[in-house]
């Protein structure tokens, strides 16, 4: 049984209504739905990939159900989604926010809800069946620090997500501060797959990160050769892309593998 470490008593009304800054994308906001729609179609596919590693598990590693972790879960719709597809899960949701927290805590009373630190997360080596983190490491100082983190407390599957710098902010060089301010730092393809070499590779016996991309489906690829880019004229508030914008699904997105450096790909995702 997972040591959940006790939430801090400052959480206040578990239903009070958290801060919209920008950093976290969040359902029912129509300016935000292509942003939120990228970001469940990379649970849906989170979602599917821990299914399938978690039901090979032997018996005795599953007593109980399944224990994973959202790391940077933020308003929480993701994680629920986790435990309501995952059969017989347990997820704990982590954060560094309090009232955002509180937040899940009071609209998905099924997921376990915690503040902490993820570059110092509060769990024993491999608490977890499986860790996803999706779009956190941009915003995170010590990328390395993370990753290994994730890895530690992660007895089965690690996915990692981020917007890919090339596509995300096209002309930014690597290393650059990004124009978002809630991001300490993009990554390419390459950026990437070296900060995983760093954290998990050079370890006996770890498996090797694979790496996969977002992209846009066919309808989105069909608007955009018309009306340009549409995550850029998003940035931009155009109003025609912010009313199609809201006809926008997580079936408008698809992930397929990448062997080699991918600027095409909207977001990268890494599973190891």
């Amino acid at each position: 049984m997972l040591d959940v470490p006790p939430g801090p008593p400052d959480f206040g009304d578990p239903a009070a209504e958290a801060v919209l800054t920008g950093e976290r994308t969040w359902p029912g906001i129509p300016s935000e739905n292509y942003w939120f729609a990228r970001h469940e179609a990379c649970y849906h596919w989170a979602s599917a990939t821990v299914s399938s590693s978690v039901s090979h598990h032997p018996p005795s590693m599953r007593s109980g159900g399944s224990i994973l972790l959202d790391a940077g879960s933020g308003e929480g719709y993701g994680s629920e989604y986790l435990r309501s597809t995952i059969p017989d899960a347990t997820v704990v949701a982590i954060d560094l926010d309090v009232q955002t927290m509180g937040h899940v805590r009071g609209t998905y009373p099924h997921v376990s809800a915690l503040v902490g630190n993820l570059v110092a997360l509060p769990f024993q080596d491999e608490s977890f069946d499986a860790s996803i983190s999706l779009q956190v490491i941009e915003h995170i100082w010590d990328p390395l620090a993370f990753l290994r983190e994730l890895d530690r407390c992660t007895r089965g599957p690690v996915i990692v997500s981020t917007p890919n710098r090339p596509v995300h902010s096209p002309g930014l060089p690597p290393g650059a501060s990004p124009v978002n301010p809630f991001h300490v730092r993009e990554f390419d393809d390459a950026e990437l797959r070296s900060l995983l070499a760093q954290a998990v590779e050079h370890q006996p016996g770890h498996r090797s990160p694979v790496m996969y991309g977002l992209h846009h489906g066919q309808r989105l690829r069909k608007w955009e050769k018309v009306h340009g880019s549409l995550p850029e004229r998003l940035i931009e508030l155009d109003t025609e892309a912010l009313a199609y914008a809201t006809s926008v699904t997580h079936n408008d997105f698809t992930v397929t593998p990448i062997d080699d450096d991918d600027e095409s790909a909207h977001d990268l995702i890494a599973v190891w």
